[in-house]
């Protein structure tokens, strides 16, 4: 299944906005090698979750959520969850790893953007890793680097 986004003024398939092979990627992952990968999700989780957050239009690559950070500028959902995907992904393979775009029913109706790590709600918009409770999730398209579920 491929699945085009509009990105500025074209149209990119959705995989290619996950990017664990981009160097920005790798240059935050690498010294994290020695970690667990309870230890190395916690250190991913934290670094995006800490970022400010504002809602956004539009759709950015990973390593320009990376230079919102550097400069702390806010993030929302979507780049925040993009990120998020690319670095575990470093780590995990892609049947463990996937950005959910779907509707959260947390005091209404809201598009959203999360991850799932071994289908397990991995929010990136708040300091808790996993979302137990918090809300109903209603995913509507599932993705990651290699494929579009």
């Amino acid at each position: 299944m491929i699945c085009e986004v509009q990105f500025d003024s074209i149209f990119i398939d959705i995989r290619d906005l996950v990017t664990p092979a981009a160097a920005s990627i790798r240059e935050l992952t690498e010294p994290l090698a020695s970690l667990s990968d309870d230890e190395f999700t916690d250190k991913c989780h934290t670094f995006v979750a800490n970022a400010k957050y504002r809602i956004l239009e539009g759709m950015m690559f990973p390593s320009q959520a990376l230079a919102h950070i550097a400069y702390n500028q806010p993030l929302d959902c979507v780049p925040r969850s993009l990120l998020l995907a690319s670095l575990l992904r470093t780590r995990f393979p892609p049947s463990d790893v996937r950005v959910v775009f779907g509707i959260l029913l947390d005091h209404g109706r809201q598009k959203h953007a999360w991850v799932e790590l071994d289908d397990k709600i991995l929010e990136s918009t708040r300091k808790a890793k996993f979302d137990v409770g918090y809300g109903m999730y209603c995913p509507e398209l599932r993705f990651n680097d290699i494929e579009v579920l």
